[in-house]
């Protein structure tokens, strides 16, 4: 009969090489900063179309893509992507994207809702 903590053991790094693969996997799948910034200047993307994009994304491989936020507000995250304007990632209770909001930083209104 085989050892069972043994059995567990490699059980325990057979799911941890799967998640890391799956956040991997995940993480490709998200555009960078710049590209999501060159869709909505250059393509005219609405918030909208941008949390098409990202919903249901992973905070962590959000930040890890665009890298660590220029600002937070609960629930969500800010990046500036230039031309005085923001995007603002709001995650459900779970930490997954669930709203998106392109902000003017200059009048800090929204200029694109849900």
């Amino acid at each position: 009969m085989k050892n069972p903590l043994k059995i567990l053991k490699w059980s325990a790094v057979i799911i941890v090489f799967g998640v890391l693969l799956y956040r991997a996997a995940t993480i490709s799948k998200v555009a960078e900063l710049d590209e999501v910034s060159d869709f909505v200047f250059k393509h005219g993307y609405s918030a909208a179309k941008v949390l098409e994009m990202l919903n249901g994304v992973y905070y962590e491989n959000l930040a890890d893509k665009w890298g660590k936020p220029d600002a937070s507000r609960h629930p969500g995250d800010v990046w500036n992507i230039g031309n005085n304007k923001q995007i603002i990632g709001y995650y459900d209770g779970y930490g997954y994207v669930k709203n998106v909001k392109i902000v003017d930083i200059e009048a800090d209104t929204d200029k694109d809702t849900e």
